[in-house]
């Protein structure tokens, strides 16, 4: 009975000690606990210090920040005393009817925030200052930050992470918007020896739009080989109308063996920028850890394009639909992808990339390695499977530069139509030692009267290929054989390049233990062999009924 009291008074103090403070834009610095504050505020204090120095936030407590404020010089700094991960300190521009707005002129730092814990919500930021290290701006030590339902707008950067050797716990953006910030939206980027680092970071249902640099700027520079993010997520983010990077999330790109985590990228928009996802060092040990799926890619410009992989072991590329045709922005125009639509950059280990819908990935017409519908640089065990689309300018292409000998890369029941150039496209830009290996099976590829097949330039190629179609090819094979069970027959395909009934891809493949189910999830094999190409076709009895011509008939 004594415990139980004891538990009961200690819940008491516990609830009872947090309190809800309202910081209104009125010239008076008082505590305000009436939350109907008014008056808009212009230019009457030239700095806001809420925090331990007037004893006014401390853990647990939630400030709301009523109305209109239009601050000068220098900032608004915002501290609290004793926050814990357990009892955090809030900043909430939720009042009713009198939400938090905060614009600022300050070409320095804006808004500090000197301690760690505290999340901020629904505060509109403005920024009118063109540099600065910005709106937002950690002064703390270890800890966390959460943001929700913000807006940042203008200025050089939004949120601004400084590293050095702080050791970020969780960092969470979640339902806020970025726009018009001429540097970046987001950024942390240790340099030279610093050893900051971040366990957690996530980012749901957020929006970056109109930013010039990047939108989630999350790396090492090449001076760097000691800071670490564990696990970044992003999620259900979109990004348009962006002349840089949307999400660039690496590690030093001439580190192989970085130490970086896990990173999953999902349901994610890009639309009319420089480059929707660049990343890499993201060594997972285990499949599903490193994940870009679902995601929808339309009009990149820059030569890393929308999805750009390096050095990262572990990786799932699957389901992402990148077509320049799709028009989700009033300000999109019909065009190009720059280089393309999957580029396994280089030093990768273990990645699978399947049911991808890749379409008029056409390049500069100038360079040989752009324009392709999957690219893989000098990586090792891949498997790229399912995969359909048109109008790319090679739809396969591999090639050594040297850091990784090839091993183990595989093209299993591929689907373009329409190549530009070439089906498959294997080079070098270094010649290699050893002999590279490639396996190509059951992939349909067709051109419109021009290039090749299949075009082996590289020196050293170690290739196993059968059961594939080279269609409309104006020459179907360079330093390369007839293989096994292939042809260069009319793959007969519909508009969504399923075979038709009198298709010879139906049943023509070899069936492969590596994959199990097509485009669609339909298992493979269906009747008397797998179908070549992304999609399997139902043929024979099923328990529903009887298949006719690949229609099933209830």
């Amino acid at each position: 009975m004594g415990n139980y009291i004891k538990l009961i008074i200690l819940f008491f103090l516990l609830t009872t000690s947090a309190r809800a403070e309202y910081l209104c834009s009125r010239a008076n610095t008082t505590d305000v606990v009436d939350p109907s504050c008014t008056t808009t505020f212009n230019n009457g204090w030239t700095n806001v210090s809420w925090g331990p120095a007037g004893g006014k936030v401390s853990a647990g407590d939630t400030l709301f920040v009523c109305g209109t404020f239009n601050f000068i010089t220098p900032d608004m700094i915002i501290g609290n005393s004793g926050a814990t991960a357990n009892s955090r300190t809030v900043i909430d521009g939720n009042c009713s009817g009198n939400p938090g707005i905060v614009t600022l002129a300050n070409t320095g730092t804006n808004v500090v925030v000197n301690y760690p814990y505290f999340d901020i919500n629904n505060i509109s930021f403005t920024s009118s200052a063109g540099t600065g290290t910005g709106i937002i701006y950690y002064n703390g030590s270890d800890g966390s930050l959460h943001f929700t339902g913000d807006t940042f707008s203008n200025g050089t950067y939004g949120i601004y992470l400084p590293t050095g050797s702080i050791a970020y716990s969780d960092i969470v953006v979640s339902d806020t918007t970025f726009q018009g910030q001429t540097g970046k939206g987001f950024v942390w980027n240790p340099t030279g020896t610093q050893t900051s680092s971040i366990s957690t970071i996530k980012f749901i249902r957020d929006i970056f739009r109109n930013i010039t640099t990047a939108g989630i700027d999350i790396h090492q520079s090449t001076t760097n080989t000691a800071a670490v993010v564990s696990d970044i997520t992003i999620d259900n983010t979109k990004f348009y109308d962006m002349t840089g990077y949307s999400i660039w999330a690496t590690s030093n790109t001439t580190n192989v063996a970085s130490p970086w985590g896990k990173i999953s990228v999902t349901n994610v928009t890009c639309g009319n920028v420089g480059s929707c996802i660049s990343s890499g060092g993201n060594n997972a040990t285990t499949w599903g850890d490193n994940n870009y799926t679902d995601n929808t890619i339309y009009n990149t410009t820059m030569a890393s394009g929308p999805l750009d992989i390096f050095n990262s072991k572990y990786v799932t590329i699957a389901r992402n639909q990148v077509n320049p045709l799709v028009s989700q922005s009033s300000t999109n125009t019909s065009g190009q992808i720059d280089n393309t639509g999957v580029l396994l950059d280089f030093g990768n280990q273990y990645v699978r990339i399947y049911d991808n819908n890749i379409n008029r990935m056409l390049g500069e017409p100038t360079k040989i390695n752009s324009g392709c519908a999957i690219n893989i640089l000098s990586s090792q065990h891949v498997w790229a499977y399912n995969n359909k689309g048109t109008g790319n300018k090679h739809s396969l292409y591999a090639s050594y530069v040297g850091v990784m000998p090839f091993q183990d890369v595989n093209f299993f029941y591929n689907t373009f139509t329409n190549s530009v150039v070439n089906g498959i496209l294997l080079r070098d830009t270094i010649t290699p030692t050893i002999a590279q290996q490639f396996t190509f099976k059951n992939n349909s590829l067709s051109n419109s009267g021009t290039g090749t097949g299949f075009n082996a330039e590289t020196s050293n190629a170690e290739t196993v290929h059968s059961n594939n179609i080279f269609y409309n090819f104006s020459t179907t094979y360079t330093n390369q054989a007839v293989g096994i069970g292939e042809s260069t027959a009319n793959p007969v395909l519909d508009d969504n390049y399923r075979p038709l009934p009198t298709s010879p891809a139906i049943n023509a493949g070899v069936c492969l233990p590596e994959v199990t189910d097509d485009y669609v999830g339909t298992h493979r094999p269906w009747g008397s062999g797998c179908t070549i190409g992304a999609y399997e076709t139902k043929t024979g009895m099923t328990l529903s009924g009887l298949i006719v011509n690949g229609v099933d008939i209830d």
